[in-house]
């Protein structure tokens, strides 16, 4: 995944990026740009497909998100029906987007 999205431009990824919230807990990303502050979260395992699965994620990505992160997901579906195409529009994202702490121009 690092590898593919790198091959479309996209630099300063992070594996197993790690972040320290404010309430004392850790949340981890599968991916990360620590610079642009986006985490991207392969959803692959069923767990993640599961009611609770969902709502853990929800919950995880509202705490982020109150820290100026924004999380993009890649559904199981999105990686065995179109991985190469959920890719571009990631690489899209990230070229589009501004982290909070960087002034808009």
């Amino acid at each position: 995944m690092a590898n593919a999205l790198r091959g479309l431009g996209v630099t300063g990824l992070i594996r197993q990026h790690r972040l320290h919230l404010p309430s004392g807990r850790w949340a981890r990303f599968d991916l990360a740009i620590p610079s642009r502050r986006i985490a991207i979260e392969v959803d692959v395992h069923p767990r993640h497909d599961e009611t609770a699965g969902r709502l853990a994620d929800g919950s995880r990505d509202d705490r982020v998100a109150a820290e100026g992160w924004v999380t993009v997901r890649i559904s199981r579906a999105d990686y065995h029906g179109r991985f190469t195409d959920r890719l571009v529009e990631i690489a899209d994202q990230v070229r589009a987007h501004r982290p909070m702490s960087e002034p808009a121009a």
